[in-house]
């Protein structure tokens, strides 16, 4: 069952962080311009500076202009990694908190409701809210990975990857995709925000696809069986062989033109099968 309290939710205003994105973008301009400022007005002393040490002086403010422009540059990239994480993650954290307030709807919808899942149209609502929050999830924590990777790249920092699914907890690890988090929901522990829920389809829904299958071996898986089978039917000098091959073609026949007592002999016997027998046969 979905539990709407367990469904990630993303803290945070996108919309303020995206103005400190650009904050930061516009201070790294703002920083290159500066830097490339002060050392060309620094320069305009040389028609007037005239000394041995001149050139010393001179070129005392070129490490501002190469480290200032380059630093702006950082910071720049930083400011439009933070903008285009929020660009992205707004929708995300939007999506979430709409699922957890479906999620939370949908709970009282079938309290107290002990045969909700009989309604195959409430089971699959269900289990499409936990798959979509596992796609959300999954975008987030790719949306994290580009912005930390994108931010670390400018100093040489850890490069993160998804999850590979082996087990082993490895550095640079993080986040799994939505695959992995349906294989998750799937076993038997689920997700902290629930386990998918089965369709319980009434005994005689049961019965018309034990049906189905037997038909489909019929038709499909005992095609061959039939064929490897044909010789035996044809064998006029083998009496038993014969006789014993028409009269299970006799059952066979009873049973393809009453599959409803296919069903009831599944769970009594009835003339001519024991309890059981029809599907055997």
């Amino acid at each position: 069952m979905i539990n709407p309290g367990e469904i990630p939710q993303i803290p945070g205003d996108m919309d303020v962080l995206a103005a400190h994105g650009e904050s930061l973008r516009t201070a790294g301009s703002n920083l290159g311009w500066t830097s490339l400022a002060v050392d060309s007005t620094w320069q305009g002393l040389a028609p007037v500076y005239d000394a041995p040490e001149a050139w010393q002086l001179l070129a005392a403010t070129g490490p501002v202009r190469t480290t200032g422009y380059d630093v702006g540059a950082d910071v720049g990239v930083v400011g439009r990694a933070i903008i285009t994480y929020a660009d992205e993650v707004r929708p995300i954290q939007a999506q979430l908190q709409s699922l957890q307030s479906q999620a939370t709807s949908f709970v009282d919808s079938v309290e107290g409701d002990d045969d909700w899942n009989e309604d195959g149209d409430k089971v699959d609502e269900h289990n499409s809210l936990l798959t979509q929050v596992n796609a959300a999830v999954a975008a987030w924590m790719d949306a994290q990975r580009t912005c930390a990777n994108t931010i670390n790249a400018l100093y040489g920092g850890i490069q993160y990857r998804q999850d590979d699914g082996d087990g082993v907890e490895e550095v640079g690890e993080f986040g799994f995709s939505s695959d992995m988090l349906d294989e998750a929901l799937n076993s038997e522990d689920g997700l902290p925000w629930g386990t998918p829920e089965e369709e319980d389809l009434p005994w005689w829904e049961d019965g018309l696809n034990m049906v189905g299958s037997f038909l489909k071996g019929v038709v499909v898986d005992g095609i061959w069986g039939t064929l490897v089978g044909l010789f035996n039917m044809v064998n006029v000098f083998d009496w038993d062989t014969f006789t014993a091959t028409w009269a299970a073609l006799g059952k066979l026949a009873f049973i393809i033109t009453n599959p409803v007592l296919l069903v009831v002999n599944e769970f009594t016997a009835i003339p001519g099968f024991e309890q059981g027998e029809m599907l055997d046969t």
